[in-house]
Formats: structure tokens, C-alpha cells, sequence
């Protein structure tokens, strides 16, 4: 059974921004605590998921969450629980806005390189000249486009992209995805067949 982490929140605060052993025995201090596993399945679940997305949501957190924190992108200004739920809210909504865009426009299922990965592509192309091919789309946007474009495909927010770019908010990060996704359409059109190759991975 799971322990409580029974270290005040200022210490865990402190010991993840130490060195690399104390920012281990933090998380790992943090996560072993079962009581916020339940929170964050909790949470997600009230938001709508079902118990398995929030069981996947909890799991792929921690892989991000200690990643994040190995990066400097934790600042301490919240709690390390409440920057955890955080994270699970939002690769939970990463996986939401993933399942949309595979019903909604070949572009952004194009983005998605674990969805063309399952083998049901009805090309001849093999998955190595595929990302390439994609990555070859995307530096053709530029690389403000090429970086805000491939970190929404990969799950993040827009509040997490416009801090990772350093833009000002949230708000023109959105802007900057849609434009840029007109960019990317206009760059497909004009391409001859490639409008065609990735509609048939759909």
C-alpha cells in the first residue's frame, strides 16, 4: 500500500529544486503518497474521464512530472501536489484534444505520429520516411510555427506552449496555432499529392 509523504511542503519545494538526489527522493517521495493518486484520479474523473483515462492520465503524469522537474520548468510557486494534478489534467486533455483531431482534419492527425504508427496507412512509405517527411511540412512553416504546431500535437496546452516559446499569454499562443495551421494547409495544397498522402493515413 501506497505511504503518505510526510515531508512539509516547503521541504519537497526546496529538495526539488536541489541537487539531482534530493529532487529524486522528492518525487519519489511524492508519488509513492497514495492519497494524491486518489485526488488526481478523482479529479479527472469528476471533469468526465472515465476510471481508465484517469488511471493512463496518472501514470504518463509521473514520467512528465519528473522530467519537468529534471528541466527547471517547476518554480515552486504551487504546491509540487497541486503542480502534479496539474500535469494529469492536462495529458488528460492532450489525449481529448488527440482523439478530436483524428475526426476533425487531416492535418492534425498528420501531427499525430503514435496514431500513424498502428500499421493502417495504405501507403508504402515506411514510418522512418514518414516523420520525416512530416518534419519536412513543418520546417516550411518556420520555426516559431514548426515548434507551437509539434508541442500541440504532442498534448501540450497553449498555456504550456506560450510559456515553453515565451510568448506573452495564453491567448496569443492560440492565435499563432491557428494561423499556423493555416500555414501548414496552405504549404499541404500546394505540394503536389501530399494533400492526398496524408488523407489516406486517416
Amino acid at each position: 500500500m501506497s505511504r503518505p509523504c510526510n515531508k512539509p511542503t516547503e521541504e519537497l519545494i526546496t529538495m526539488l529544486r536541489g541537487s539531482l538526489p534530493q529532487q529524486e527522493e522528492a518525487v519519489r517521495c511524492i508519488l509513492q503518497d497514495g492519497s494524491l493518486r486518489q485526488k488526481a484520479i478523482g479529479t479527472i474523473q469528476k471533469m468526465g474521464g472515465s476510471p481508465q483515462d484517469a488511471e493512463e492520465a496518472f501514470s504518463e503524469s509521473s514520467k512528465v512530472f519528473f522530467m519537468n522537474i529534471l528541466k527547471g520548468k517547476y518554480n515552486g510557486e504551487s504546491a509540487p501536489e497541486t503542480y502534479f494534478i496539474g500535469i494529469c489534467i492536462n495529458v488528460w486533455k492532450g489525449k481529448q484534444r488527440s482523439a478530436y483531431y483524428q475526426h476533425t482534419t487531416f492535418v492534425e492527425d498528420a501531427l499525430q505520429l503514435d496514431g500513424l504508427a498502428s500499421g493502417n496507412t495504405g501507403s508504402a512509405l515506411d514510418q522512418g520516411k514518414l516523420t520525416a517527411t512530416l518534419h519536412s511540412l513543418l520546417e516550411k512553416t518556420g520555426q516559431q510555427c514548426k515548434d507551437i504546431l509539434w508541442n500541440s500535437a504532442l498534448g501540450h496546452s497553449m498555456k504550456e506552449i506560450a510559456e515553453l516559446l515565451q510568448l506573452a499569454n495564453e491567448r496569443l499562443a492560440i492565435n499563432y496555432a491557428y494561423r499556423c495551421r493555416e500555414r501548414l494547409r496552405g504549404i499541404v495544397k500546394q505540394t503536389s499529392g501530399m494533400d492526398d498522402f496524408l488523407k489516406s493515413f486517416m
